[in-house]
């Protein structure tokens, strides 16, 4: 049964986002900029459809999905290109009618006004996605959120968690969005132990957006109100290009910024 704490802290979570939304359809965050979350939304959309293609092509039967926290629905239209069926949960309503309409064009996305510790699994998933949410969670909330994806998934089911890694150890810091709590920066460690404690194997760890560590260049170009470089073609794709390449090389690179945005790709055995 779940504490009153962990409940409540559930609550405050969807409480934030009710109130704070999100700045753009391309956007992970209340207070981005524009034309930044546009670049980081390409790019992450690019790796995302990478995954899904690396990880559908071998199922010869109806392959449903699941979008845990969808937001505007930025990854539930990425999958929905992929899959026959798409399950998206957005528990806060401010964010849940916006998710409705701009998923309204796709005839193969159900949409659930649910957290995932609320929602009633009644199928068995192949690709579940669950982005910028564990972070919130201490480590109780982290294994029974797990055990529960886990138990939703068919036999070889894949897990894309979209989250934050540091070099070693956890950083348990301050939350600046939920007051009185905690945010936990985790290590690819702790992920790779916890994954193999629930039957799963941790397929690869890369990042998925850009460190941005040339920032007093953007700076300048922020100041020189130049910011619209960045939706630029060129720009975008040659940033997922670098991305992809340390993708492929295996490389997480912690020199610039203490802290890494993410996928994470969990197979279950």
């Amino acid at each position: 049964m779940e504490n009153n704490g962990n409940k409540r802290l559930r609550e405050q979570i969807i409480e934030y986002w009710d109130n704070a939304r999100l700045c753009s359809f391309d956007s992970s965050t209340s207070h981005a900029d524009c034309h930044l979350a546009s670049c980081d939304n390409f790019i992450e959309s690019k790796l995302l459809d990478m995954m899904l293609i690396n990880n559908t092509t071998d199922y010869n039967k109806c392959n449903l999905g699941l979008d845990i926290g969808a937001g505007f629905g930025r990854f539930t239209v990425v999958m929905a290109r992929h899959l026959d069926l798409v399950h998206a949960l957005e528990p806060a309503e401010n964010l849940f009618y916006k998710l409705k309409d701009n998923c309204s064009k796709f005839d193969n996305i159900k949409i659930f006004n649910n957290d995932f510790e609320s929602f009633n699994v009644q199928n068995n998933y192949d690709i579940s996605i669950v982005s910028g949410l564990l972070y919130f969670y201490p480590n109780d909330m982290v294994h029974k959120f797990l055990k529960k994806l886990v138990e939703s998934l068919n036999e070889g089911g894949v897990i894309l968690v979209r989250d934050f890694v540091v070099k070693e150890g956890v950083k348990r810091i301050p939350s600046s969005y939920i007051e009185g709590n905690f945010c936990y920066y985790r290590d690819t460690k702790y992920w790779d132990n916890l994954a193999q404690e629930y039957d799963l194997n941790l397929l690869s760890i890369f990042q998925s957006r850009p460190s941005y560590r040339f920032k007093k260049l953007v700076w300048l170009i922020n100041k020189l109100h130049l910011m619209k470089l960045f939706q630029l073609q060129i720009i975008q794709y040659t940033l997922y290009k670098i991305l992809n390449l340390y993708r492929q090389k295996g490389v997480l690179n912690f020199s610039g910024s203490e802290i890494k945005t993410v996928f994470m790709v969990m197979k279950k055995k």
